[in-house]
């Protein structure tokens, strides 16, 4: 038989399982490899999702790697530029939360977005982002966010999105309740003039939520002890 790229992925795969400290990148070599043979007239082995997939996963195996961080973000960009190609969602989420926990927030929020505009286009069919990828992301933006509005924007922006799509029924969950407690202490901490309002419409977001059911965005005590410090610096009669 002429080899395809059925046959090929399953090289990559083999390449990728030998436990070798070199495999991510002799797996990232023969996709290479693959790309060329068919740029140069061999349609039969032209790299798929899974040939990209495999590549991407064997350098995130390696959390300490910058250099395969950066790769698999590439290998993921060129994949969904693509026509036809299809990533299943816990590729790109694993991923962004990489780049989230190597505290690229900046490049994690992009992606964040990129993801939601890919589901609400239904690319992942019935695959859905999770509420913790929305975490993760947002996790690294606090970190960010001390002396940086712009962290707060994005992180704002981003729960918004999330929270959109939920109510449009392309998404099971918005954010939850670890997400609402980190976006809440990022605005409570800014000088923005808007805080108030906004940490309030949140507080009553997740009130709503909860009484519909939504046992995961259900605000606890530590929530609502936030919000009321934050109301008496300024607003003492709207505390109570």
């Amino acid at each position: 038989d002429i080899p395809d790229t059925f046959m090929y992925n399953h090289v990559i795969g083999a390449i990728v399982t030998s436990g070798t400290p070199d495999r991510a990148q002799r797996a990232d070599e023969f996709l290479v490899w693959m790309e060329e043979q068919f740029q140069n007239g061999a349609d039969n082995v032209q790299p798929n999702e899974w040939s990209y997939t495999s590549v991407i996963c064997a350098y995130l195996d390696n959390p300490n790697d910058s250099y395969g961080l950066d790769r698999a973000t590439q290998l993921l960009a060129e994949g969904f530029g693509k026509e036809g190609f299809k990533f299943n969602v816990r590729t790109a989420a694993r991923v962004v939360l990489a780049l989230a926990k190597a505290n690229h927030s900046n490049a994690a929020a992009d992606w964040l977005h990129r993801i939601l505009n890919a589901a609400e286009e239904g690319y992942f069919g019935d695959e859905q982002p999770t509420p913790s990828l929305l975490g993760g992301v947002v996790a690294s933006l606090f970190r960010a966010s001390e002396g940086n509005r712009q962290a707060l924007y994005q992180a704002d922006g981003l729960v918004s999105r999330f929270c959109e799509l939920e109510q449009k029924g392309m998404l099971k969950e918005g954010m939850d309740r670890n997400v609402g407690r980190l976006l809440m202490l990022m605005w409570v901490r800014s000088s923005d003039p808007s805080t108030l309002d906004r940490i309030n419409k949140m507080l009553q977001y997740m009130r709503k939520k909860a009484d519909e059911g939504q046992t995961n965005i259900i605000p606890d005590m530590d929530v609502f002890g936030m919000v009321v410090k934050r109301f008496a610096k300024s607003n003492p009669d709207q505390a109570d």
